[in-house]
């Protein structure tokens, strides 16, 4: 079983409709696993998704998943998740990042150091 058959799982188990989020280029492996029943809520902004998670436990009752970047997305959303801490507003929050030689697709948003360029060699 993959590691994305058991995220959907765990969201199945939670009884939660939808993923909110706003994917780096390492989550599209996950995404491209998304099953038919669960759908998946693009936000602009990794702030808004947790927000709109927590909009729609207010709404549903249900736990409700958000999945964010590493290092950059849960920073531009830790203060929504612990607004929602504070509301007591179930999320199951999947923050990652996947080791280099596991990516399928290179982070668009990687720059290196100028030692590393081509350019600098």
């Amino acid at each position: 079983m993959r590691a994305a058959e058991y995220v959907f799982a765990f969201v199945r188990l939670a009884r939660a409709k939808k993923v909110f989020g706003n994917p780096g280029t390492t989550e599209l492996p996950l995404l491209r696993r998304i099953p038919g029943d669960i759908q998946y809520v693009l936000s602009l902004h990794d702030g808004l998704a947790v927000g709109m998670a927590e909009g729609a436990f207010l709404i549903s009752g249900r736990p409700q998943f958000v999945s964010l970047h590493g290092a950059i997305g849960l920073s531009n959303a830790i203060g929504y998740i612990r607004s929602a801490l504070m509301d007591r507003a179930p999320l199951l929050v999947l923050v990652g990042q996947q080791h280099s030689e596991f990516l399928s697709d290179e982070p668009l948003i990687w720059g290196g150091y100028p030692q590393d360029s081509k350019a600098g060699r």
